[in-house]
Order: C-alpha cells, then structure tokens, then sequence
C-alpha cells in the first residue's frame, strides 16, 4: 500500500496539476473520516 502511495507521489512529481487534485482528493476523505469517524 504505501508503495503505491509513493509510486503515485513519484509520478505526481511530474505532474503538478495532478497532485493538486490528488492532493485535494486525499484532503476531503481525511476530513470526512475526521469529523465522521466510524
């Protein structure tokens, strides 16, 4: 799992636009799981 994170990181590096949106993505999970833990 963490393996697929980097290697996700690695090819956003090349990518900004990408990892902003990625970025954001993970951003709204975490603050969905954080504000509705289960």
């Amino acid at each position: 799992m963490s393996y697929f994170i980097i290697n996700i990181l690695v090819r956003s590096a090349k990518k900004p636009q990408f990892f902003l949106s990625l970025h954001r993505m993970f951003g709204d999970i975490f603050s969905k799981r954080s504000f509705y833990p289960q």
